[in-house]
């Protein structure tokens, strides 16, 4: 709780001090509210109950919401509940008795009957926990509000600069068209066979990179049709394992977001193949109920430059953005070989 507590001191400064002040003239609106008429006990049964309050507010807004509520921690939230009113009311007590020396404090009572004796902090308690979900989720509202803006701003620059670096696509089809009929005048099939794998794989990024989302179906037939195109300039050196284990039936089914695997098997061929020395890529791609998984292991046969870490950067950015806390992405360096796993949760 201490390094959240840290945290929050030093990246929200303003709220911190919002927090600072309205502690303050929480203090002073209890002492100020009671005024001269009531008598001394009454006053430190106030006064326990004012200060019960924010105790649980912050515990429960900074450390037993995040912890456990937000991690679906049902059964520890509910144990860490119960231990927090214990304790208060223990301290209460304890107050009461030893600091006090009140003797009228119920210590005959059953801890339920002094919950709702006259001498319990219960409604602090209480108090305490509904303004602190008050405050977690509403904060929680406007802090998605912000995202979800921010997040339209952002698309709307890309939008706009891929708009401006586009190239008219009649123009490119146009050109792979003419190439293509040059390849077949001089009867180079090979050559014929990669231009329309080449098209169709243009014509994708053309239709729906800018969607938010496609059918899964659509991405495995682009995935394919881009691996066997990398696989044109495999050598005999060269080793290439490629697994689709998903069945047919849950291809249109789910959807994902377009263009957000090919960077892995990219990585993969841009680094684990050439064609005169010995090398290999092995792709594994597993669905499993509405999880997907994604597995890439290349040999490395040439360094990566600086752009493959900026593709697998942008592309971790992107899955937080898009999946958030529904994916999990890793990838690391052993010996002469690169893995990179995948697995995310996708929508129906």
């Amino acid at each position: 709780m201490e390094s959240r507590i840290t945290y929050i001191l030093k990246n929200h400064t303003k709220e911190s001090l919002v927090h600072i002040v309205l502690f303050v003239l929480f203090i002073w609106f209890m002492e100020a509210g009671m005024g001269t008429s009531i008598d001394d006990k009454s006053k430190n049964i106030i006064r326990m109950n004012f200060l019960a309050l924010p105790l649980v507010f912050y515990l429960n807004s900074f450390y037993l919401i995040p912890e456990f509520l937000s991690k679906k921690r049902w059964l520890g939230y509910i144990g860490m509940l119960i231990v927090t009113v214990v304790c208060i009311e223990a301290g209460r007590s304890i107050f009461h008795v030893l600091v006090l020396n009140d003797n009228h404090d119920p210590e005959q009572l059953t801890f339920i009957e002094a919950l709702f004796s006259k001498y319990s902090v219960s409604g602090g308690i209480f108090l305490g926990f509904l303004f602190s979900f008050a405050y977690t989720f509403t904060k929680d509202w406007l802090v998605n509000l912000s995202f979800i803006e921010r997040l339209k701003s952002e698309r709307s620059e890309m939008k706009l600069a891929y708009l401006k670096t586009q190239i008219d696509p009649h123009f490119l089809f146009n050109t792979l068209n003419n190439i293509y009929a040059i390849a077949l005048k001089e009867d180079s099939q090979e050559t014929a066979e990669a231009i329309t794998k080449l098209g169709t794989l243009m014509r994708y990024n053309l239709e729906y990179a800018e969607n938010d989302r496609v059918r899964l179906s659509k991405e495995i037939e682009f995935l394919k049709k881009y691996i066997e195109l990398q696989s044109l300039r495999a050598g005999t050196k060269n080793e290439i394992e490629v697994s689709f284990d998903i069945p047919e039936d849950k291809l249109d089914e789910y959807w994902i977001s377009p263009l957000l695997l090919i960077p892995i098997i990219e990585n993969a061929f841009k680094y684990g193949i050439h064609p005169a020395r010995e090398s290999f890529i092995s792709i594994s791609l597993v669905l499993k109920e509405n999880r997907i998984q994604l597995l890439s292991k290349n040999k490395i046969v040439r360094e990566s430059e600086d752009s493959t870490k900026i593709g697998l950067k942008n592309l971790k950015e992107r899955l937080s953005m898009i999946y958030q806390d529904k994916h999990a992405f890793h990838y690391s360096k052993k010996e002469n070989e690169f893995l990179v796993s995948l697995e995310m949760e996708l929508s129906a």
